[in-house]
């Protein structure tokens, strides 16, 4: 496939804000889930990407954890 330079900025253009909104949507549930919102760069990489899916579906999750205390001390107080 030949693409000219006007097709090649079209992709690119058209895609950007898909790419910028699906990172910002990884970040946000990153940061609830209380880590870094660096992590939201593991998933432009293949394989690395699925495992840190996996791994993160399992860990204990500290921004839960906070909010759980916070209710908690809600209904006491």
């Amino acid at each position: 496939m030949d693409f000219s330079d006007e097709q090649t900025r079209f992709l690119l253009l058209s895609n950007l804000p898909t790419l910028i909104f699906i990172f910002w949507m990884f970040h946000r549930v990153i940061r609830k889930a209380g880590r870094s919102g660096w992590w939201v760069f593991v998933i432009a990489v293949p394989l690395l990407n699925l495992v840190m899916f996996w791994v993160f579906s399992f860990v204990r999750w500290p921004g839960l954890e906070h909010a759980k205390a916070e209710r908690t001390m809600e209904i006491f107080s």
